[in-house]
């Protein structure tokens, strides 16, 4: 089970890979600071809920496509989470499609620092 502060600092992470994302494309648009964090709020509660099960069931299709769909699922939340939302505006499919994916990469890379999600083991061996 994880702790309050791990998810809150999940959370966290998410809302600065949104900041980020949204400094690197211009196509995302929030009415009000508040759009944002309630934004962040309903992507995180996707993110944590409903993504899970998507991946899952999309599994052999991700497989197929070597990981690719992953990228068009991450999209498909945060139009999800948009549409919930209805004052937030995104200009392209494919604004939305680098959005999502540049936003997972900082959020991949920064929680890797911060929980050790990544690991990388090599081994060795001499003959």
């Amino acid at each position: 089970m994880k702790s309050v502060f791990e998810e809150i600092l999940r959370f966290a992470v998410l809302m600065l890979s949104l900041v980020i994302a949204d400094r690197l494309f211009g196509g995302i648009y929030f009415d009000s600071f508040r759009d944002f964090i309630l934004f962040g709020i309903v992507l995180f509660l996707l993110n944590r809920t409903l993504k899970p099960v998507l991946v899952l069931l999309t599994l052999p299709v991700s497989l197929m496509s070597f990981g690719f769909f992953f990228l068009l699922l991450n999209t498909l939340v945060l139009f999800l989470a948009a549409a919930i939302i209805p004052s937030i505006h995104i200009k392209s499919f494919w604004t939305g499609f680098w959005f999502a994916t540049i936003s997972s990469l900082i959020q991949l890379i920064i929680n890797s620092l911060i929980f050790n999600d990544i690991q990388i083991k090599i081994d060795i061996h001499r003959e």
